[in-house]
């Protein structure tokens, strides 16, 4: 009898354990999706809607030379001094991951992504997600750009 109660004992402990493992692999696995989702630089938060397409016209650069002068949005554009934005402004006042503009539903949403000297709509500062109208001037670095629908 003693050998059975033994391996019962034993079963039930590497079961009990395998459950427990099961769990935190569940919650590790989560926690990643999670953070990757919230840290990515600009996600698109747009609903199956079709969003209107917009555009960021460039207004002015400074010294920092941009690659075009119109960028037009889809989903989504990242502002930033990194290669791997879209629309990049080489200059030391830029963040790296600077800001970014999301389409949701049938609007544009401009972000600050904490940047260092931040993102200025209309020549104030936002502290905030801002949703942008036709005629807006959003200002990152020493580059300007008008927001165009």
């Amino acid at each position: 009898m003693t050998g059975t109660a033994t391996l019962l004992t034993i079963t039930s402990i590497l079961l009990q354990y395998s459950l427990l493992l099961f769990v935190y692999f569940f919650l590790f696995r989560v926690l990643k999706l999670a953070y990757a989702e919230f840290n990515a630089p600009c996600h698109s938060k747009a609903s199956d809607d079709t969003p209107a397409i917009a555009r960021l016209t460039v207004v002015a650069t400074g010294k920092s030379p941009l690659s075009a002068t119109q960028y037009s949005i889809d989903e989504s554009i990242a502002i930033g001094r990194s290669d791997h934005n879209d629309i990049i402004v080489d200059d030391s006042f830029v963040s790296a991951e600077h800001a970014c503009i999301t389409a949701v539903k049938q609007d544009f949403v401009l972000t600050d992504l904490h940047s260092t000297n931040g993102t200025y709509l209309n020549n104030g500062k936002i502290a905030e997600d801002v949703v942008l109208q036709p005629g807006d001037i959003i200002r990152v670095g020493p580059a300007s750009f008008k927001f165009e629908r």
